[in-house]
């Protein structure tokens, strides 16, 4: 309990832009999508902001990766996946995957660059074999996106993306 409560004293809080249309080019995006600029979700307030500060555009700067990538076991679903403030993009691989490795640095640095807007939950299947199983993880790297439906509950939406995963 003493370990959540650390956890959520780091989380940051997100304000989400409800006008948000991933057609249109953000500010200051040079032409690239809003998607692409960022995700289209508003700038962290508060005690959100990270140390670098909003850019121009309205946008976090880049946050330090301990606070937005993390290695999970199956015994922290429930905390970092499930009860999380921000949108999660979990990533099942394996040490031995190469699209795995190949994958991974691209994920990070689009989880830094974005400012703390989501979380990139990273869940080693070889060591984590009943999530896997769980999961039903089926292809590496598999990707799944958890977005809280009602702030402060632990309902959720699921969708799976397709990083490597077929789904029936």
């Amino acid at each position: 309990m003493e370990a959540k409560k650390e956890a959520e004293a780091n989380m940051k809080e997100i304000k989400v832009d409800a006008n948000f249309d991933p057609t249109q080019p953000a500010p200051g995006a040079g032409g690239m999508n809003a998607a692409a600029a960022g995700l289209g979700l508003g700038g962290a307030t508060g005690a959100a902001a990270n140390s670098q500060g909003a850019k121009p555009d309205g946008m976090p700067g880049p946050a330090k990766k301990e606070d937005v990538v993390f290695d999970i076991t199956t015994d922290q679903i429930q905390e970092i996946i499930m009860e999380s403030p921000v949108p999660v993009l979990l990533d099942v691989y394996a040490d031995w995957c190469g699209p795995c490795k190949a994958l991974a640095p691209a994920l990070e640095q689009m989880a830094v660059k974005a400012g703390g807007m989501f979380r990139l939950v990273k869940l080693n299947s070889d060591n984590e074999r009943s999530a896997s199983q769980a999961l039903e993880v089926k292809a590496l790297p598999t990707g799944e996106i958890y977005s809280a439906l009602k702030p402060g509950t632990a309902e959720t939406d699921q969708h799976r993306v397709l990083l490597g995963a077929p789904t029936q």
